[in-house]
Formats: C-alpha cells, sequence, structure tokens
C-alpha cells in the first residue's frame, strides 16, 4: 500500500524544515511580552488623533491617568506617565531599524562574496590548466564573458532572495513601503553587478587567483574607506561646500539616504540616493567592457 505524499514529506525533511522555521520565527518575534504590575494598573483609553490636530504622535492627558495613543499613520505608539515622558515606542522606528539592519547586512555580504567568487573566474581555470580548453571550444568570447559574470551574480541573487522574508518584519511595524523595498534591492543588484564586473576584469589582468582575490577586495575596501576619506578632506578644504560628492561612489550611501527621510529636511541639501546606483552601472559597464575585450584578445 503506498504511502500518501505529503506523509512521506512529513515525516523526512518536510519535519525539519518546520523545524527550523519555528525556531527562526521564534528567535525573530522573542519571547511574549509580560504584563507588569504598573501596566496592569494603568486604564488605557484610545486617542482621537484627527480630532487633537497635533499628528500621529500626540498623547492625549487628563486627571484620570495615562492614556495610549496609537497613530494610524506609520503606527506610532507613545506612553507617558505622571505628565513626563517614561516611555517612548515608535513603531515605524522599530520597522525602519530591521528593515535597515537587513539592508546593511545584505550590502556587507554582497561586499564579501561577491570579489573572491568574480575575481577567480579565469585565473582559477588558468591554475588547473583548463582555459586553453575552454577557448578553444567553439563557444564565442562574448558567451564566456557573460557566463563567467553571471555565474557570481545569479548565486548572489539567491542569497539576497532569502532575506526578504525578514525584511518584510518590517512591514508589520511601518515605517517601510514596497518601494522602498524595491529601491534597496535594486541597489544591491547594482552594488553586485558591479562588483562582478570589476572581479571579472581584474581577474583577466592577473595570472594566479590569490593576488586577483587580494586587489579585487583592495579596490573594493579603498571605494568603501576611501570615499568617506575624500569626501572629509574636501569639505575640509572648501569650507562653504553643500553636498555630498566623494561619497556618493559608496555603496552603502544610498540605503543611508533613502531611510533618512530627516537628513535633507536638516541640511537643507538635495540628496539624491539614486547616483550611486547610476555610477555603479556606468564603472560595471566600464568593467565588463574591459573584461570581454582582454577575453577576446586572449590566445588559445
Amino acid at each position: 500500500m503506498r504511502t500518501h505524499w505529503l506523509r512521506r514529506v512529513w515525516s523526512g525533511p518536510g519535519a525539519v524544515f518546520a523545524l527550523a522555521a519555528n525556531l527562526l520565527c521564534g528567535a525573530a518575534l522573542g519571547p511574549a511580552p509580560q504584563e507588569s504590575d504598573a501596566l496592569r494598573e494603568m486604564r488605557w483609553e484610545p486617542v482621537d488623533l484627527q480630532a487633537s490636530g497635533e499628528g500621529p504622535s500626540a498623547l492625549a492627558r487628563d486627571a484620570r491617568g495615562p492614556r495610549l495613543a496609537v497613530g494610524s499613520e506609520r503606527g506610532v505608539v507613545v506612553v507617558e506617565v505622571g505628565g513626563a515622558a517614561q516611555m517612548t515606542v515608535q513603531g515605524w522606528q522599530i520597522g525602519r531599524a530591521i528593515f535597515g539592519a537587513v539592508a546593511f547586512a545584505q550590502m556587507t555580504l554582497v561586499l564579501l562574496l561577491v570579489p573572491s567568487v568574480s575575481a577567480s573566474a579565469i585565473t582559477a581555470e588558468r591554475d588547473k590548466a583548463t582555459l586553453v580548453p575552454l577557448l578553444v571550444t567553439p563557444m564565442r568570447r562574448s558567451r564566456i564573458a557573460s557566463g563567467k559574470l553571471l555565474a557570481p551574480i545569479l548565486y548572489v541573487f539567491l542569497l539576497l532572495s532569502t532575506s526578504i522574508p525578514f525584511a518584510a518584519l518590517s512591514f508589520g511595524f511601518g515605517g517601510t513601503d514596497p518601494a522602498m523595498l524595491g529601491a534597496t534591492y535594486a541597489c544591491l543588484a547594482t552594488t553586485a553587478l558591479s562588483v562582478a564586473a570589476l572581479g571579472l576584469a581584474v581577474s583577466t589582468i592577473m595570472r594566479r587567483t590569490v593576488p586577483a582575490v587580494l586587489l579585487a577586495y583592495g579596490i573594493v575596501a579603498a571605494v568603501v574607506v576611501g570615499s568617506g576619506i575624500a569626501e572629509v578632506f574636501l569639505h575640509v578644504l572648501i569650507s562653504d561646500l553643500e553636498g555630498i560628492y566623494f561619497v556618493y561612489l559608496n555603496p552603502f550611501t544610498p540605503l543611508v539616504l533613502y531611510s533618512n527621510d530627516a537628513w535633507s529636511a536638516e541640511t537643507g541639501v538635495s540628496l539624491h540616493w539614486w547616483i550611486t546606483p547610476l555610477l555603479q552601472l556606468v564603472l560595471g559597464a566600464a568593467c565588463a567592457s574591459l573584461a570581454w575585450h582582454r577575453i577576446r584578445k586572449m590566445r588559445d
């Protein structure tokens, strides 16, 4: 008698997957909140924020004790005890913090993984003595270059897709929207593309894998760290300079500019997050063209 397919899946890897998913959800959500004695004695009453005209963070108070105000915009929750602010919890800030942490972790993952994979694309073939057999195949050189470029990008895209459920946790708190999610993952995609093209170009120039990987990591570190240092020196030399210039080369810049709306409002300077992905596409196209040219000129 054949066992039902659902029972076979659940008894095998499905049970392991379900257990892992429960553990991840429990770690993400944390322990259940316990009601303290002070909160149990409080009398919470809803507040009409639109009637008060003070916005979503307003708190109505009277002699009967504290009230809980929950704004309809971004899920703001503010609690005041005894007329003075003792505890402030804003849901949109929690959601923004979760989303920012996931975005910065994914950007760091891209900068750490892509150079090591792409910089060894050609040098590893040369070390294993398989470069000449690869070049004499009927496959065109452009197909070889595009395959070597897409391999690390697709691998990183697979890793980035696993972070979407964790980034989606921020939607429950507010502070993020689908446009922010799309812009963030677009920045991650352009960074992966430009770094992969850079590593492939380095792999066509160097003859050994270890020097190629070290050079690729050095260039990425110089861009990330050196752009900030160059920006500081530029503003020191020109004290009345407004805006940012070299920092646009930093892949973390659009994550900061897009998530921090108050920066432009406080400084009065218009900062555009989309400049960094545009520069990355231009530099990536230049590196990919260089890699394609060198692969096309390689001797069989």
